[in-house]
């Protein structure tokens, strides 16, 4: 659909989920976020995603809820190892000690409401999720430490990431400051979205970022993480190759005994938080402004994505 269309979804009464409550629902491609926020609070659309830097108004505006949900995403940062310096675990372990996950989610998500430092590479609704990995809290002094063993003083990168995103543009400039108080001095890459992605997706050529900012969402099920880790896998983005921690997600994938299946993708996880091909950054939550009159959300479920599982449980109050 193009700028100005509308979608209309008209119901079915026999659907197989019982009669929807809605005799339609209508979706409108309005031209960005400024229209979409006007229409929303004159009353012409009943909902939208917003950003959470947008939230404390609609929260102000007494027609209007406001519903924070988790959408199942890992915001992260991967290292590229064609980089000779972040081939060294103590260069990528330094990284992550100066990295400041609080000072992201307030500048970037305002406050822990709409996202969560992430420290698994797998999300919390995933099977077998855990927390308790090494989390690499904040600490410049370690840091420092690392890079001093590494012998990698006076360090030069360069982190990738789309231009004009407004999530990934205010991280990469804490990151930048983070870098900066442990003597690294990284330079900002933006591109445009398709030409990014070329990149990412091609990290043995890719000589145009060391670091980069990505996003996913994997589903539930853990072993779909997989491809993102094993080695020479296409969707392994650092480069990054650990025979050991392979043998693992293999092993995972056809354990049928659910407690040893737990155990191997707990092991999987710590593994990984130690190895550190990627650094996880944050969780974030999907946001969403309704208008009150708008009932069964809950019911509805709210999902990533699509905003709502089952449009069908949703129903005027009024």
């Amino acid at each position: 659909a193009k700028k100005g269309e509308t979608v209309t979804l008209e119901r079915f009464d026999d659907y197989f989920g019982g009669k929807a409550n809605l005799d339609y629902v209508v979706y409108r491609v309005l031209p960005d976020a400024n229209a979409s926020n006007v229409a929303l609070q004159n009353g012409e659309i009943s909902v939208k995603y917003t950003d959470p830097k947008d939230a404390d108004k609609f929260k102000k505006d007494e027609r209007l809820n406001v519903v924070a949900y988790n959408e199942g995403m890992l915001n992260n940062m991967i290292f590229n190892q064609n980089n000779d310096n972040l081939k060294k675990l103590e260069v990528r372990q330094a990284i992550a000690y100066a990295i400041n996950k609080s000072d992201i989610i307030k500048s970037t998500f305002i406050s822990d409401e709409f996202a969560e430092a992430a420290y698994s590479v797998l999300t919390p609704d995933t099977l077998y999720y855990t927390d308790d990995v090494n989390k690499f809290e904040h600490d410049v002094n370690k840091s420092k430490e690392l890079l001093s063993k590494a012998g990698a003083s006076g360090l030069k990168l360069k982190i990738g990431y789309i231009k004009g995103n407004k999530t990934q543009e205010p991280i990469v400039l804490i990151i930048q400051q983070n870098l900066k108080e442990i003597g690294i001095e990284l330079e900002l890459v933006p591109m445009e979205r398709g030409a990014y992605y070329k990149k990412l997706m091609n990290p043995k050529e890719n000589k145009d970022f060391d670091l980069a900012l990505n996003g996913y969402v994997m589903g539930n099920e853990p072993d779909l993480y997989k491809p993102l880790f094993l080695a020479n896998n296409a969707n392994n983005y650092g480069n990054f190759n650990n025979p050991a921690i392979d043998e693992i997600w293999n092993k995972a994938a056809t354990e049928t005994d659910k407690t040893k299946r737990a155990e191997l993708y707990k092991e999987v996880q710590k593994k990984l938080a130690d190895a550190l091909p990627l650094y996880p950054l944050v969780y974030p939550k999907s946001v969403i402004a309704i208008d009150k009159k708008i009932g069964g959300i809950e019911e509805a479920e709210p999902a990533p994505i699509f905003m709502f599982r089952d449009l069908s449980k949703l129903y005027f109050t009024e």
